[in-house]
Order: C-alpha cells, then sequence, then structure tokens
C-alpha cells in the first residue's frame, strides 16, 4: 500500500514570547489543543481529518540576525501518516495537512511554516507564508492530482 507522511517544526511563541520568568508561555497540551482545533476546522471544509503527533518541546537553532533568540526558538514537531485504509486520495490528504498547517501558522501567530512530505518518490518540501504561498501549494498539488488521473485514464483506456 502506498502512503505518505508528514513532518513540520512549528514554532509556538509570537515574537518569542516568555513569561517574566523567562520560562516559554506555551506548551505541549496547549499546542495540542489548537491542534485539534486546526484538525475540526479543516475537517468541516474538507472532510478529510488530520491525525497528528506533536513531540517535543525542541529548539530550532538558527542566526540571531534573523530574530532567533539567543539559545533558539521553542519549537514542536508536528508529523503525520496518512493511513490508506482511511485516506482514497493521498493529494486530497496532502491539501488537508497543509491546510492544517497554515490554520496552526496563522493561530500561532507565525510568519512562516515549513513543510515536508516524505513517500517512496521522495521529499515534497511546501513553505507556507501567506493565503498566496498555501494556494500555490494547492494548485501544484492539484495539478499533480490531475496528471495522475489523466495518465491512469490512459491506462484503463488500453
Amino acid at each position: 500500500m502506498n502512503t505518505i507522511k508528514f513532518s513540520s517544526e512549528l514554532g509556538v511563541n509570537e515574537g518569542y514570547n516568555v513569561d517574566e520568568n523567562g520560562n516559554e508561555t506555551l506548551g505541549i497540551e496547549q499546542v495540542g489543543k489548537l491542534l485539534q482545533d486546526a484538525q475540526l476546522k479543516v475537517q468541516e471544509l474538507t472532510g478529510i481529518y488530520v491525525s497528528t503527533v506533536v513531540s517535543g518541546p525542541n529548539r530550532t537553532v538558527y542566526k540571531t540576525e534573523w530574530k532567533c533568540p539567543v539559545g533558539g526558538e521553542l519549537t514542536y514537531n508536528i508529523s503525520s501518516i496518512a493511513n490508506p485504509a482511511f485516506t482514497p486520495s493521498i493529494e486530497d490528504w496532502k491539501i488537508a495537512a497543509l491546510l492544517v498547517m497554515n490554520e496552526m501558522r496563522s493561530a500561532l501567530k507565525q510568519t512562516t511554516v515549513s513543510v515536508e512530505f516524505t513517500d517512496k518518490n521522495g521529499i515534497d518540501f511546501h513553505y507556507l507564508n501567506d493565503d498566496k504561498a498555501i494556494n500555490n501549494s494547492i494548485r501544484e498539488i492539484n495539478e499533480v492530482k490531475s496528471a495522475s488521473k489523466n495518465i491512469e485514464d490512459e491506462i484503463m483506456s488500453y
């Protein structure tokens, strides 16, 4: 059975918020609650529920000139695997997963989120930073879906 998985490392503190004691203000339970809200919203829109795993906390470290806090930004890894028993269309599942991650980006007031899809053909990378980016990603996935359908129709016509 063919399947696909996604992984995304998501920053959770808007503006790298910390409380007066220097502690991060958003924990894994709060991230999980926001994720459940995003999953349900996307399910209502698409009919597809994207179950996920949240792990962390982690630290993503990049240049302080790019506004990375000293010691790294608090992040959590969000991942999922499309269960073929419940996923009639991998492409539709990918779109739903991107919509979930875009909802999380918005809810957590993040400027960007990167999403990697991995399957037997390799890695498909999506960089979401605004509505245009999510629309472009959805269009690309739908083009692949359409091309696959055309190939399938040609094969079936023989």
